[in-house]
């Protein structure tokens, strides 16, 4: 829990602190106001497809083949390859390469 907490800081505190620093070298312009409007829209499409991806990919655990859902923030930070993600099972405990698995609609 704490270090998804630590995450949760670090990726509030690094945009903020860009757009801090860019208000206070360039002021309050027009420049600054199309860059934050840019990174709102970056970051509101970023969300959606991580939510998408979450609700329509389910993982099948290495070890004991369990097929489980993640949630959407577990899905954005979990180390990851294409088609494998790195995940904490619920039904062995155990920590494995987890494969992808399209859920039926």
């Amino acid at each position: 829990m704490l270090r998804e907490r630590l995450i949760f800081v670090a990726m509030v505190a690094v945009p903020v602190a860009t757009l801090t620093y860019f208000a206070v070298a360039f002021g309050f312009n027009t420049a600054f106001f199309v860059w934050l409007g840019g990174f709102v829209a970056l970051g509101l499409a970023l969300a959606a497809l991580v939510r998408w991806h979450a609700r329509n990919v389910a993982y099948r655990c290495g070890h004991c083949q369990r097929v489980f859902t993640i949630s959407p923030f577990v899905d954005f930070t979990s180390p990851h390859c294409p088609g494998r993600k790195h995940l904490h099972c619920p039904g062995c405990g155990r920590r494995s390469w987890c494969q992808e698995v399209r859920l039926e609609a």
